[in-house]
C-alpha cells in the first residue's frame, strides 16, 4: 500500500536537530484510496515508529513548486 522515503529534507541532508520532525513521503495505491481515519492512523503509526513527530506527504499531491527539491532530497527506506 505504501512506498516510503523517510528523511526528505533536513534528516536526509544530515541537517536535522533534535526537535525536528521526520518527513515521510509515501506513494499510496490509487486503487485503494484511504480515508481520513486511515491517514491519521498511518501518521500516528509512523510517529510512534520514528519515536517522535512525523509528517506524512503523498507523493502524488506534492505541489509543483516543491516537488523537485523534495524528490532530490528523498532517501529510500524500502
Amino acid at each position: 500500500m505504501l512506498w516510503g522515503e523517510p528523511g526528505q529534507g533536513s534528516v536526509a541532508r544530515g541537517e536535522a536537530v533534535a526537535d525536528r520532525d521526520v518527513d515521510v513521503l509515501v506513494e499510496l495505491d490509487e486503487g485503494r484510496p484511504i480515508g481520513v481515519f486511515e491517514y491519521a492512523r498511518l501518521k500516528l503509526y509512523l510517529s510512534n515508529l520514528l519515536d517522535g513527530a512525523g509528517d506524512v506527504v503523498n507523493r502524488r499531491t506534492l505541489k509543483p513548486m516543491f516537488r523537485e527539491n523534495i524528490l532530490r532530497d528523498a532517501v529510500s527506506a524500502f
